[in-house]
């Protein structure tokens, strides 16, 4: 619900100023979430459109540092149960829902994860366990 300004200042500008204190801290890992639709903002409907653009920037900016990141894409968030059962991929061409609880759960388990290092991928519910999903991300 927030405008276009309040997104631009939280979503990019937080998100950028965060990256650029977690390097000169020397933190050693940093995990962020994005969006699904983040990569190409104009394929989601208008109305997100400042959205996904606030998070492809915060996004780049990241790629372009020297952390060792994650990005993790969701779909659209919803409050139901955690199942710990997900789909994930470089790229999901489908878009869909993920419960915010599991959300937070990859979160974590990706900071423990060596094959989620400079990496990002779309995030939803899904049938496989969180750990074996991550596992199986292509090298």
């Amino acid at each position: 619900g927030l405008g276009p300004e309040k997104t631009v200042d939280v979503d990019q500008n937080g998100a950028i100023n965060l990256a650029d204190q977690a390097m000169e801290a020397g933190v050693g890992r940093f995990v962020i979430v994005s969006s699904m639709r983040a990569d190409d903002p104009d394929s989601g409907p208008e109305s997100m459109r400042h959205y996904f653009v606030a998070k492809q920037n915060a996004d780049n900016h990241l790629r372009a540092s020297s952390l060792n990141y994650t990005i993790v894409r969701p779909g659209k968030l919803t409050d139901q149960k955690a199942t710990g059962q997900v789909r994930l991929a470089g790229r999901l061409e489908e878009f869909g829902e993920i419960p915010r609880d599991d959300v937070a759960a990859v979160l974590l388990a990706a900071l423990h994860t060596p094959a989620t290092s400079r990496r990002e991928f779309d995030l939803l519910a899904g049938d496989q366990p969180i750990d074996k999903a991550l596992a199986a991300l292509d090298p």
